[in-house]
């Protein structure tokens, strides 16, 4: 994952999970095998902000947009396993 690219609705780039996985890593690893395991659902995760970004300078049709996806963290990780 991109460190610094698009954070997710919680607000947390990757980078933040990255630099502080000693802190955190036991607990997004819990909560990721949770949910692969059917523990967890994964609608508590699962919030997506959808954004389109201009493509060109004063953009006047949808299709000068691409669309990106602000997922959090957890969905990248589970969609990476």
């Amino acid at each position: 994952m991109f460190p610094l690219k698009a954070p997710g609705p919680d607000g947390f780039p990757a980078f933040f999970f990255q630099k502080h996985w000693d802190v955190c890593g036991d607990d997004v690893t819990q909560a990721v095998l949770s949910i692969v395991q059917g523990k967890e659902s994964v609608e508590s995760i699962n919030d997506t902000i959808l954004v389109l970004i201009p493509k060109v300078k004063s953009p006047t049709l949808i299709s000068q947009f691409k669309p990106i996806s602000l997922c959090n963290v957890f969905i990248r990780l589970l969609l990476k396993f």
